[in-house]
């Protein structure tokens, strides 16, 4: 059975860890960030296993989609598309604008399906270029 529930962000730390970094010496605490403390955490479950978590960050009348991972032998079943969509649902019900994130290039396709578009913004964080995906609500 698969189902998508607010979970505590403590629980979202070791898949982040998992999927987003390759340094063995980064503890899955290291994957938090400081706006973590107010945000939203969600999980997508598959027979009771995490299996793949987003966090959401309100902003007046943004929201930021933030630490998006899914375990890497869990992807290819659309799990990563229902837990996004169901941020964009929750965004829209709590009255959000506008859903943004940085988006690592080379993964728009997959975010231009869920209806999203990029801006103008780009950066380049830790070798990887980044731009600005955005979605009104």
């Amino acid at each position: 059975m698969i189902f998508i529930a607010p979970i505590d962000v403590k629980q979202a730390w070791p898949i982040r860890h998992k999927v987003m970094n390759n340094d063995h010496n980064v503890t899955p605490t290291g994957t938090n960030v400081d706006k973590d403390k107010n945000g939203e955490h969600f999980g997508l479950f598959e027979n009771d296993e995490l299996v793949s978590v987003a966090s959401v960050h309100r902003e007046g009348d943004d929201m930021q989609f933030r630490k998006f991972a899914t375990i890497e032998e869990k992807r290819n079943k659309g799990y990563g598309r229902k837990l996004l969509q169901h941020v964009i649902e929750h965004g829209r019900n709590s009255g959000a604008k506008r859903l943004w994130f940085n988006a690592i290039e080379g993964s728009a396709d997959f975010y231009h399906a869920m209806g999203f578009t990029e801006t103008e913004q780009t950066f380049i964080k830790d070798g990887n270029k980044y731009v600005v995906v955005e979605m009104k609500l």
